[in-house]
């Protein structure tokens, strides 16, 4: 997850309201991280299965229901778009 800390009200505008196509928005989920801004870099996907460290990760926050629709829907815009990759 990338942090940002200097964000024009434009960019975070667009982050909040999911215009971008190759971020995802993550809201802070602590009063503690209200000033900060979180994206997920669709461009650097990084998978790992949560047992790879039994014991040594605590969750702090996760997703609703509607978050992991919003995410899926933002991922499938992402791998969908046309950006001329076929174009011949």
């Amino acid at each position: 997850m990338q942090e940002f800390e200097d964000l024009s009200e434009q960019h975070l505008s667009d982050l909040q309201s999911y215009r971008l196509s190759r971020q995802f928005y993550v809201p802070p989920w602590s009063s503690t991280l209200s000033e900060r801004h979180f994206v997920a870099d669709f461009l650097r996907p990084v998978v790992i299965d949560k047992g790879a460290f039994p014991g040594a990760v605590t969750v702090v926050a996760g997703f609703d229901v509607h978050a992991w629709v919003l995410l899926h829907s933002c991922l499938v815009r992402f791998l969908a778009r046309d950006d001329g990759r076929f174009d011949v």
